[in-house]
């Protein structure tokens, strides 16, 4: 539903942007929460939880780690494609990266936390 090539560009690139400058009523039937979720009866009871636990997640991560690009040999970026492994449900496939505590004080942050 996200990726829909007639009403977003390139919608298998990785843009958030794309978001940004749609009418409000298409924003409201493109929300994931929408469809994500289920509907009616079939909706998920936890629904708010799993919203709720994604977000202290991800705030979790980029409040304590620096996530960057891998490097090659010889220092330069490499950049991930945006390549999925098809099945029941969908998971990118795995790719390098750069993960690192942002400072002693947030790594132990993150011991206390675990």
């Amino acid at each position: 539903m996200t990726r829909d090539e007639v009403v977003y560009e390139e919608s298998d690139e990785f843009k958030p942007t794309r978001f940004f400058d749609i009418e409000y009523d298409l924003a409201e039937l493109r929300d994931p929460r929408k469809y994500a979720f289920g509907h009616r009866r079939r909706i998920c009871p936890g629904r708010f939880l799993g919203d709720r636990s994604a977000w202290l997640a991800i705030a979790y991560v980029t409040a304590t780690f620096d996530v960057r690009k891998a490097r090659d040999s010889v220092g330069r970026e490499i950049t991930p494609t945006a390549d999925f492994l098809s099945g029941f449900i969908r998971h990118p496939k795995h790719f390098c990266c750069d993960i690192k505590t942002r400072s002693e004080k947030s790594a132990e942050l993150i011991v206390r936390s675990f």
